[in-house]
């Protein structure tokens, strides 16, 4: 008997008892009779089932979901984690449909939506409205079609005109400030202003369109008028934080109040770091210390530092820092020779390496900075107490090396010393600089200290491994150090270092990393965090059915039951058996422990993704 000749209550028993959708819809396709039987109800069956139209723009699709009676308001039937468990990254709202469609950028879907009465301003569980994600993807033709469906430009969580701001869509933020959108609102997610978030990001052109609009460059609901302008000092961006101080009359602050108020240390600090030298040069004269500090971690934090600055880092946030650490580090030489004038410390007696201020030039490779503060009197030899020296900060710049040690600089082959220089070098991939301190005799032999070299290079990139092993380096293939860089390199996602070790002969495989199974080895270490290590690992022979005595003798396939991934992950890893020679009853075994563990792990979605395994094995190669 073929399958066309059961009788239709039959067909609609065996779709009730199909897996999943994807099942369903194999199953349909298969000739028209059954389409035309079972469209309809897999649709109606979908409705409260993961549906990604709204995602992924697809008009049609939704339409029909539509006619097939689909509820329009917020649920789980547009979107649940199991199908945004797919992406890279879950989306962030989703169960709403106009939210998600409006974030995605597919007006059709969004009118399709409104037209059938779903509604247009309702926020999600994160308080986002369809307004305010289309905001701030820059979707400015539905950003027009939600304001004319009624949609709040005013929003109070989440007010569109702040997300806007914040990802510098220009379009945008003028067409609601022409609709009604306020230009000093507040996020009260953040508390703080449109303007503010236009600054901490660098947009010049949103802060002119909100100034344009009647935004005031001093509102801060919580400090100083010169917040704004401090928020895009913060990170670095100059000419924003221009376009705030053309806006503004910083003379008629500085010559209010007290000169050793929070106003007037910010401003110092501020025109040191854009190198505003007559406004300093103001400042200092109204009576401001030049070694004032700003100490609150919510204000100037040095964010483009704090960044580079991979030592201690957790602990640099809260430290204090002075005017002269700014101009130092961004190499205002004109700031720096003001503030030499008014005799400002430089900062040696600091326990932190990030407030001295000769070493922060050193780090920004600032030459003539850093002779100007030489002549002032520099020690190149300071040292701080975790026995780190200029020198060691000058690694990745030849120019700056060469300065220093023409200066006096010095530094012990002490096993630490050399090794922390050594260090510095490899990690940041600084060849010229392992060159210039060979040529100069600082680091004549500088691989006998070196027990993790290859570790460090890895770090650096390919140039600087392919330099350590063309200078003589000795690596045990497969042996210890070779293993750990395999598993920096794999940690790192970097494919072209991974290929490297390969092609020098370091690594045979990616089975194993010491004995122990790869899977296995990131997942005890912490660095299996994405899905796109799997493909990378599969395709070089990673095992993943292979059992672990660090995982309780568990494969990685069993532990991929609970992970939050785990449906995309179990169809890489299924994928795998395509090209094994493995029998039905061995297959059969691995798979009803896979369930067994996916039932124990409450991950029932998974258990058809081992059904459909076992019944392409058993039924392969017929016609």
């Amino acid at each position: 008997m073929q399958i066309l000749d059961l009788p239709n209550e039959l067909m609609f028993l065996i779709f009730h008892h199909l897996d999943d959708e994807y099942a369903t819809n194999a199953l349909l396709q298969t000739n028209k009779r059954l389409y035309a039987l079972l469209n309809k109800s897999l649709y109606i069956a979908n409705a409260h089932s993961p549906a990604h139209q709204p995602s992924n723009g697809r008009p049609g699709m939704a339409r029909s979901k539509l006619h097939h009676g689909i509820d329009t308001s917020p649920v789980g039937g547009w979107s649940t984690r199991d199908e945004y468990e797919e992406y890279e990254t879950p989306l962030d709202d989703h169960g709403y449909p106009v939210a998600l469609a409006a974030k995605r950028g597919h007006y059709e879907i969004v009118k399709l939506l409104l037209e059938a009465g779903a509604p247009s301003d309702e926020p999600t569980d994160r308080k986002n409205t369809p307004l305010s994600l289309a905001a701030e993807e820059g979707h400015l033709d539905i950003v027009k079609m939600l304001v004319r469906a009624g949609c709040n430009v005013n929003a109070e969580y989440v007010p569109p005109v702040c997300y806007a701001a914040r990802d510098g869509r220009v379009e945008v933020v003028q067409y609601l400030l022409d609709n009604g959108a306020d230009p000093n609102t507040i996020a009260p997610s953040r508390r703080i202003t449109a303007l503010e978030l236009a600054a901490w990001s660098g947009h010049s052109e949103v802060i002119k369109v909100l100034l344009n609009h009647g935004a005031d460059p001093y509102f801060n609901h919580r400090g100083p008028k010169v917040m704004p302008l401090c928020r895009a000092v913060d990170n670095a961006h100059f000419t924003a934080a221009e376009t705030l101080r053309d806006a503004m009359d910083l003379s008629k602050i500085i010559d209010s109040g007290d000169p050793n108020d929070a106003e007037h240390i910010l401003l110092l600090v501020a025109s040191a770091a854009c190198g505003w030298d007559s406004i300093l040069r103001a400042v200092l004269e109204r009576g401001t210390p030049p070694d004032a500090t700003v100490s609150d971690p919510n204000v100037l934090r040095f964010v483009p530092l704090k960044h580079r600055f991979y030592i201690r880092e957790h602990r640099a946030r809260d430290l204090p820092l002075s005017a002269l650490a700014f101009a130092c580090f961004y190499g205002r030489l004109e700031a720096v020779k003001i503030l030499l004038e008014h005799n400002v410390s430089l900062g040696e007696g600091d326990e932190e390496v990030i407030q001295n201020s000769f070493v922060l030039a050193v780090m920004g490779s600032h030459v003539d900075v850093i002779t100007a503060l030489l002549d002032h009197g520099a020690n190149p030899n300071y040292r701080q107490q975790y026995n780190e020296c200029p020198l060691m900060w000058a690694a990745t710049s030849p120019e700056v090396l060469n300065l220093l040690l023409d200066r006096g600089a010095t530094l012990e082959l002490s096993g630490q010393s050399a090794d922390s220089i050594l260090e510095k070098v490899l990690i940041k991939g600084a060849v010229d600089g392992m060159k210039t301190l060979q040529r100069r005799g600082i680091l004549a032999s500088p691989l006998i200290f070196a027990r993790l070299a290859l570790g460090w290079a890895v770090s650096g990139g390919t140039r600087m491994v392919e330099y350590l092993l063309d200078q003589g380096y000795k690596v045990e293939p497969n042996g210890e150090e070779a293993q750990r860089a395999l598993s920096n390199a794999v940690g790192d996602f970097d494919v072209d270092m991974i290929n490297l070790l390969y092609a020098r002969g370091l690594v045979y495989d990616l089975s194993a990393i010491s004995g122990q199974n790869i899977f296995s080895y990131l997942e005890c270490s912490g660095m299996m965090k994405s899905l796109m290590y799997y493909p990378l690992l599969l395709d070089h022979g990673t095992d993943p059915f292979q059992g672990e005595e660090e995982m309780d003798g568990k494969s990685p396939f069993l532990e991929a039951m609970g992970g939050y991934d785990a449906r995309p992950i179990i169809r890489y890893m299924l994928k795998t058996l395509d090209g094994r020679n493995i029998n039905l009853e061995e297959l059969k075994e691995i798979l009803d422990l896979a369930e067994e563990e996916a039932i124990e792990r409450k991950k029932p979605d998974v258990i058809p993704l081992l059904h459909r395994a076992y019944w392409r094995k058993k039924y392969e190669g017929l016609p």
